[in-house]
This record gives structure tokens, C-alpha cells and sequence, in this order.
């Protein structure tokens, strides 16, 4: 049963017309008749009596009335309440970030302008590593996540993602290292010796995606050794057992004996991105992406000037 047809039965037995009942309905007439036969079919009675000269409510449609009324009502009051949240006006976000200082200054400043115009909104911001933050996602514990993108959209396609800014891969010398002067080399030049990864139980698509370019710059597996945390490779890396590569973030100078140098080759500058699930939240989730979408390009612009 349709409240559709519920709403079109209360105008005919107000109007007791067919043709007026269609125009105030926006159907033409033999809809509303299909209609009004359909519910009678459905309930099992007969609701209006027809004749050439007038149509008339039967008991069982008096009797049918007074229910209708109030399912009509309830109905409408249940809209009322909810319009805000199908508008995007009003309801509830989760958003999840982790250690960089630039996305970090973008989001809050998307929550203020958001809150600005949608007080109504309540967005909620939290801080977690990346793949916590990542596997919290999928899970649904997240509404959107603010991460670095290595092809996750590609990769599980129920995500959307909004770029927020190219994050550049940097290698992580000691100040010791022969490269360590320089202001750009190329992956290949750090093959034949020792090479610092997080292991691949910390984020095994980030982990799989940096040793392909690695192998594919003449890197052996044997020459990789592993650090449990970033800032175990950053300590390994100042004490000068080895190499690493990070992306640009907020962990590059975090240790004062370790030096970040830009790397021009060998592995791809990756995003800096948004990215959420494409059935979260409606309109909330499509106003706070617009809203975002307006911080990152007016720093852009802002930016070029």
C-alpha cells in the first residue's frame, strides 16, 4: 500500500469528484481511478459508490477515513522532522586524519566554513594512523578519511576520493650520506645499499605499491631491512643504517639528523586526498565535499599569487 494512494483516497472523499481530486493530486483522472481500484483491491472492499450523477464514500470508506486521516498526518509531521536531514541541512559526519599538518589546516577550516552554512551539520574530526583510519573506513566506524591515495579507489570501488594536494616523495638521508647535499636525486641512485621499509603489516597497499617502484629501480629484496614504525626508519635512518622514502608530511623533520632529499625519479608523487564511501550520508557528505573542494581552491589560488 502506497501513501500515495492513501493521500489521493483523503482528496476524493474531500472533493467527491474524480476530475477535481486529479488536479489536486497533479495525475490525470484514469491514474487516480487505477489508484483508488488498486487500494480497493488491496484492502478488499468497495470504497466509493460511482454513478452518472455523483460519487459517493460507502461505510466501509467513512470507516477507512478516520484511519487515513491520521496515517496522512503522521506521515507528514515524520517529513517534516526529517526534511532537514534529506536536505543535507542537518545530521551527523565522522571525519578521520592523520599526521599532515596541510590536510589537517584544510579540514578544519571546511568544518568552520561548513559550520557557517549548515550550524546543523555536526561534523566530528579525529586523529588516527593511516591504515587505522583506513580499515575504520571500510568498516563504517568513519564517515571519510583524509589519507594519502595510492589508487584505493581503483582498488575497492564502493570509495570515491576528492584530491587535495600532490604530496612529492623524499628520500631520508643521514646527514652523512654522500646525497644528502643534494637537492634532488633519482631512486636508482640509492640501489646497492641498505633500504629502511615499515613493515608490511602497518599498511600492506601503501607497503606493495612503494616496492614495486623499488624493485623496478634496481633495488634487491635482500638489501631491505625493516622498521616496525616511521619513527624507527627515522632513527635507523639518523644513525645511518640505511636508506628511506617518505611522502611529504608532517613527519619529514620531525628528527634533526635525518635529511629529506626530493626525489625527481623512480617513484610517482601520490595525492593527498579525501576519500569516502559513496553511499555515506547523502547530502551531508555532498555538502561538506562541496565546502571542501572551495577551502582547497582558494588556497590554490591564494597560492599563485
Amino acid at each position: 500500500m502506497e501513501i500515495s494512494s492513501l493521500q489521493q483516497f483523503l482528496v476524493l472523499a474531500k472533493t467527491l469528484n474524480f476530475t477535481q481530486a486529479a488536479e489536486r493530486c497533479f495525475v490525470t483522472q484514469p491514474t487516480l481511478s487505477r489508484n483508488i481500484a488498486n487500494l480497493e483491491k488491496e484492502l478488499g472492499v468497495q470504497l466509493f459508490r460511482r454513478n452518472r450523477k455523483a460519487v459517493l464514500l460507502t461505510e466501509e470508506g467513512q470507516d477507512l477515513l478516520r484511519h487515513v486521516y491520521r496515517i496522512v498526518e503522521e506521515y507528514e509531521q515524520i517529513l517534516a522532522k526529517t526534511g532537514p536531514y534529506r536536505s543535507g541541512s542537518k545530521g551527523n559526519l565522522k571525519i578521520g586524519y592523520s599526521s599532515y599538518p596541510y590536510i589537517l589546516g584544510i579540514c578544519m577550516e571546511a568544518v568552520e566554513q561548513l559550520g557557517k552554512l549548515s550550524p546543523d551539520i555536526d561534523v566530528q574530526v579525529v586523529f588516527g594512523g593511516t591504515r587505522e583510519n583506513f580499515l575504520r573506513l571500510l568498516d563504517d566506524q568513519l564517515d571519510g578519511v583524509f589519507m594519502l591515495d595510492y589508487g584505493l579507489a581503483e582498488k575497492y570501488p564502493e570509495l570515491s576520493r576528492e584530491p587535495i594536494a600532490p604530496s612529492r616523495p623524499y628520500a631520508l638521508l643521514s646527514h652523512n650520506h654522500p646525497l644528502a647535499q643534494q637537492k634532488q636525486i633519482t631512486l636508482r641512485e640509492l640501489s646497492g645499499q641498505p633500504f629502511i621499509m615499515i613493515n608490511r603489516e602497518d599498511n600492506p597497499d601503501l607497503f606493495d605499491f612503494r616496492l614495486h617502484h623499488y624493485l623496478q629501480s634496481g633495488i634487491r629484496p635482500e638489501d631491505i631491512i625493516y622498521a616496525p614504525t616511521i619513527k624507527d626508519l627515522m632513527v635507523m635512518v639518523s644513525r645511518e643504517q640505511g636508506v628511506g622514502v617518505l611522502n611529504e608530511d608532517g613527519h619529514l623533520n620531525t628528527i634533526g639528523s635525518v635529511k629529506p632529499v626530493a626525489i625527481s625519479e623512480g617513484i610517482p608523487s601520490l595525492q593527498l586526498s579525501f576519500i569516502w564511501k559513496k553511499r555515506v550520508n547523502g547530502q551531508c557528505m555532498s555538502r561538506f565535499i562541496d565546502t571542501l573542494r572551495k577551502v582547497r581552491d582558494n588556497q590554490d589560488s591564494d597560492g599563485m599569487e
